[in-house]
């Protein structure tokens, strides 16, 4: 999975839920799960994180999340473009 599609996919979440705009790009980096082998998003959280308890829980539980599931790429871009149509969808309730 390429960094940059994960980060736009983080951040939307972090916009839609708690309505910040953070560069997400530092805060995490991919790794690989000794006993399974498989590929894993491992939190590098910095200070600009650590400082927001609500982000740190949420990324954290995002994090979890997806690596639980089976993610592929295509399953992160189906869910971007998800959030990108609701966020649209309340924009528009709002105008």
């Amino acid at each position: 999975m390429e960094k940059r599609l994960l980060n736009n996919y983080l951040a939307l979440c972090v916009k839609q839920q708690l309505g910040l705009n953070v560069d997400l790009t530092d805060q995490y980096d991919f790794a690989e799960n000794l006993v399974s082998k498989k590929s894993i998003i491992a939190p590098t959280f910095t200070d600009k994180v650590l400082s927001n308890n609500q982000l740190k829980i949420f990324l954290s539980s995002l994090i979890t999340e997806l690596n639980y599931e089976k993610c592929s790429a295509d399953d992160i871009k189906e869910r971007l473009e998800n959030l990108k149509k609701s966020h649209l969808e309340e924009i528009k309730k709002v105008v």
